[in-house]
């Protein structure tokens, strides 16, 4: 619609030009995102359990490739992530992958040494692929170490390459295995030197009582020193609050790790932040006459090498850890 100015007004400014003239303040556009630093801030949103972040403002050549990362990293299971790629040695790759994870998990395994993987997104897509491969038991042994040592073995980002040594480290700890734990050594990068030293030092343990530690009673916060094969029964379950009680079967003990707390193993008063995470855990405990014990100390369990959560522990009559199943290796349920 066309509107006619009266001949008793001016006549408006052309579109170039502003009230009394003046050229008008061009709209701002966003400073370009440099790729890696974008891919950063998705992987960090990933890891943390957050909402995995839109695509930022990125130069046009990087943004097929924060797509493809995205739609890998958010790509349900039975469904392969759409390729963003238009053409060339990328589209391919991502093409590669797509045919991959659609075959069956057996036989997908045997492509994994030629599948090309130079784009992140490849990288994140073949990590929680066979991530959901290990969890369901559709791999044996030998097919699930041939995925972490394709990862290991790559050059993706240091965060990915953790993930996988996290895994490989705690299913090595899960099956006993001394020799895989000491063949791991040889492809640890320097950056994650910690995660194997813990993993070691957590071997070491099997087949001895844990160390005494610090515990609080719920719903009563009362502090008893005490090691953690030696809370009633011969399980333990240690995993955080996430809003409902866990299934405790008979013979298994509830250890919640408080986690912003930072407490002193020796301290004889809970700290503020331990106090405040045991709230609603006390209540939901109340509500279900239930107990478990509060774990605040974030120390004593590293020194354990006890830093994956959720953990299983398995003791002998006489308090010996028996069994170790964490982070990645742990049960969805304590003993069902």
């Amino acid at each position: 619609m066309l509107f006619l100015v009266p001949p008793s007004l001016p006549p408006l400014a052309p579109a170039s030009q502003g009230i009394h003239g003046q050229a008008p303040t061009p709209k701002a556009t966003p400073a370009k995102v440099a790729f890696d630093q974008a891919a950063i801030r998705l992987l960090e949103a990933y890891d943390a359990g957050r909402g995995i972040p839109p695509m930022p403002p990125l130069a046009k050549a990087d943004q097929p490739a924060y797509r493809w990362l995205r739609a890998c990293t958010l790509a349900k299971a039975g469904h392969p992530p759409e390729n963003p790629f238009p053409a060339g040695p990328a589209r391919e790759e991502a093409e590669a992958f797509r045919r991959l994870v659609a075959l069956k998990p057996a036989e997908a395994v045997t492509h994994l040494p030629q599948l090309k993987t130079k784009e992140l997104g490849t990288w994140m897509g073949l990590w929680r692929w066979g991530k959901s491969q290990a969890r369901t038991g559709a791999w044996d042994l030998a097919q699930r170490r041939a995925w972490e040592d394709r990862l290991l073995a790559g050059k993706g980002l240091d965060l990915i390459q953790g993930y996988a040594l996290r895994h490989a480290l705690c299913f090595a700890i899960a099956e006993k295995d001394e020799q895989r734990l000491g063949a791991l050594r040889s492809v640890i990068p320097e950056e994650q030197e910690e995660l194997y030293t813990l993993a070691q030092a957590l071997f070491g343990q099997l087949g001895h009582p844990l160390p005494v530690v610090r515990l609080w009673s719920l719903p009563g916060l009362r502090f008893a020193d005490r090691p953690l094969g030696a809370l009633g029964g011969n399980r333990v379950w240690i995993a955080p609050f996430e809003g409902a009680l866990p299934r405790i079967p008979p013979g298994c003990t509830w250890v919640v790790p408080t986690l912003g707390g930072m407490a002193d193993p020796a301290d004889a008063t809970l700290d503020e932040v331990s106090t405040v995470e045991a709230r609603p855990v006390i209540t939901a405990l109340e509500k279900a006459f239930a107990t478990a014990w509060l774990a605040p100390s974030r120390a004593d369990f590293e020194r354990m090498g006890l830093v994956h959560f959720p953990i299983f522990l398995r003791f002998d009559a006489e308090g010996r850890l028996l069994e170790v199943r964490m982070g990645d290796a742990a049960p969805k349920e304590p003993g069902f």
